[in-house]
């Protein structure tokens, strides 16, 4: 969740993971045909975490985090890079460029807090309750959950969600496949049944399903022209969370308005939230223009990405007044790997010894010095930033599931600890580029004619663009509680399915392995065990050459807004949701322009 967000969730007995779970409450068996335990009971939960305490009880008012008095108001203006011609989430990333506005006014049956590790608690659901063994849960709706033309969201439009999202949309096919069946039981209920038991993160990340109204979809638009999930549409969507769509210019802006009457507003999981009552998505095709509206006030606030512009570009008298404030905000709710991906797909890239040398040509810290004014980091883990990222030589739990797959992966990963290439100056480089040309003769590779060839003679060369099947730069982000999504990004059956995060075309079943230990990990520290496990394994596989990273997000903003202190430890900036117009700061720096 982050997207996606981000964002992304996680045998035993039930009451030994009562202190995980939360407060149970044992009600009525949903109907005559089903029998969940032996007394025809089932125990429903008013939130799940895959793993260690959860930190608000049955009844709690609201998050610790948000100001239950924040003042509802005033306008927020935004930047978006790139453009847009669809308001179709289910066809996001397949067809067409997707508003980001359009997600933020649908809801999901659970709501994660932003003070815990991969906890939620009931949104358009009231509880949940699962198996003992993981094999199946139900969500139960709120009798009170409406779209905005004032119908329920039913059991109806929970089922035609996840099935539509699956069938349209590659990357909730792979992250929803799991999910065999999907059955009404009662008026509100909805039970997911799953391909098998064990996995402890499948009841949760059913929580983070996004609800699709079916009614709508289904439905004809103002011209009487039959509505298609499977197509891009540019007609607002019906949603049922507390913004909805007020208007717009095809590729250029779209507005929010706060729904006045939004039916979840006294939720404990929104009170504090949603206090605009408007917001406002300008987009922008480059990043220099963006800065500049921004700095003309024709943006509330931007997040810089580029190491450069933080350094140099945010100088002008704003600044000085302070009017405009640049503040970090560190980044402790995931990691990441990002890096220059080797197309596995290319025969040359079949062999690992090319694809290492890569690594050995790429002289981060010289590129850091001379472009990034010394900001980042090299990256060293495909989960950096997180404790799940391995260091020095496996051992204990790690160690032991390594040695069921030490048949199948680089002996270097019981032997050597993981480290990239060190660069910066004319002798650690020619280092490398000699380290780099060994691996190279190895694999069978020449210099002739001062040109690297192949052992036909064929020239070696390769192509690096933003957007095309030869290396490319990408980056997969990871959350502090990593499972099925890791089989999108690197499992087998991703690698030769199209718009999958599997852009390196990994095809490794030891890699598998490892991720069914990941994903079927019983406790905390096992799933940590496994993640490094993985870690180390893609690490010495060189799949990718890693780039860099920075532990903060960079924002500018006017200084019109305020924000309950401290902001949660898994929420970065918590803009826009923690946040609210102050109509005092305001006033003190001037109307906009």
């Amino acid at each position: 969740m982050t997207i996606t967000r981000r964002h992304l969730l996680q045998s035993g007995a039930l009451a030994a993971l009562a202190p995980a779970l939360g407060t149970a409450t044992i009600l009525p068996a949903l109907g005559a045909d089903e029998a969940h335990t032996a007394t025809g009971e089932v125990v429903w939960r008013h939130a799940l975490s895959l793993f260690g305490d959860i930190k608000y009880p049955a009844g709690f008012k609201r998050f610790d985090y948000v100001n239950p008095d924040a003042p509802k108001g005033g306008i927020a203006r935004m930047i978006s890079i790139g453009t847009f011609d669809n308001f179709n989430i289910a066809v996001a990333g397949v067809k067409g460029s997707i508003a980001p506005a359009a997600a933020m006014i649908y809801e999901t049956l659970m709501a994660r807090s932003q003070d815990e590790v991969a906890t939620e608690y009931g949104l358009l659901a009231e509880g949940a309750a699962h198996s003992d063994d993981f094999g199946w849960v139900i969500y139960r709706l709120r009798k009170e959950a409406r779209w905005h033309d004032g119908k329920p969201v039913t059991p109806e439009d929970v089922m035609f969600s996840i099935e539509v999202l699956k069938k349209y949309s590659p990357m909730y096919g792979s992250y929803y496949r799991h999910v065999v069946k999907t059955e009404k039981f009662g008026e509100r209920d909805i039970k997911f049944t799953f391909d098998s038991p064990g996995n402890r993160e499948l009841p949760t990340i059913v929580g983070e399903l996004i609800v699709l109204p079916k009614h709508h979809w289904e439905g004809t638009d103002s011209q009487g022209r039959k509505r298609d999930i499977s197509a891009t549409t540019l007609e607002p969507p019906l949603g049922s969370s507390a913004y909805r769509i007020k208007e717009f210019v095809a590729g250029r802006s779209v507005s929010l308005e706060r729904v006045k009457d939004y039916w979840g507003a006294k939720l404990p999981t929104q009170v504090g939230l949603n206090n605009f009552d408007e917001m406002r998505f300008e987009f922008f095709r480059d990043n220099l223009v963006a800065l500049e509206a921004f700095k003309a006030d024709q943006a509330d606030w931007i997040a810089e990405n580029s190491a450069k512009q933080w350094a140099t570009a945010y100088d002008f008298p704003a600044i000085a007044e302070k009017r405009v404030i640049k503040e970090e905000f560190p980044i402790s709710d995931s990691g990441r790997m990002q890096g220059f991906a080797l197309n596995l797909r290319r025969e040359q890239f079949k062999d690992a010894r090319l694809r290492r040398a890569f690594n050995y040509a790429y002289d981060f810290e010289e590129m850091n010095k001379q472009l990034f004014y010394g900001q980042y980091k090299r990256i060293n883990s495909y989960f950096e930033g997180t404790e799940l990222a391995a260091s020095g030589l496996p051992e204990g739990q790690e160690l032991q599931i390594l040695e069921t797959v030490r048949d199948k992966v680089p002996s270097e990963v019981f032997t050597t600890p993981y480290a990239n290439p060190v660069g910066g100056n004319p002798e650690a480089v020619r280092g490398n580029l000699r380290e780099a040309m060994k691996l190279l003769k190895e694999a069978g590779y020449d210099i002739r004619e001062r040109k690297l060839v192949d052992a036909a003679g064929k020239p070696v060369s390769v192509e690096i663009l933003v957007q095309d099947p030869d290396i490319v730069m990408d980056v997969w982000g990871e959350s502090l509680s990593p499972g099925n999504e890791q089989r999108e990004f690197w499992g087998s059956q991703s690698a030769d399915q199209p718009g999958s995060k599997n852009v390196v075309g990994i095809k490794n079943p030891a890699v598998d392995a490892l991720i069914d230990k990941v994903i079927f990990a019983k406790d905390r520290a096992g799933l940590v065990a496994a993640t490094k496990a993985l870690d180390r394994v893609l690490l010495w596989n060189f799949y990718v050459v890693p780039q860099f990273t920075y532990p903060f997000s960079r924002y500018a903003r006017w200084d019109r807004f305020s924000h309950a202190e401290p902001l949660p430890k898994y929420g970065r900036s918590g803009l826009p949701a923690l946040w609210w117009y102050d109509s005092e700061k305001a006033a003190r720096i001037g109307k906009r322009s």
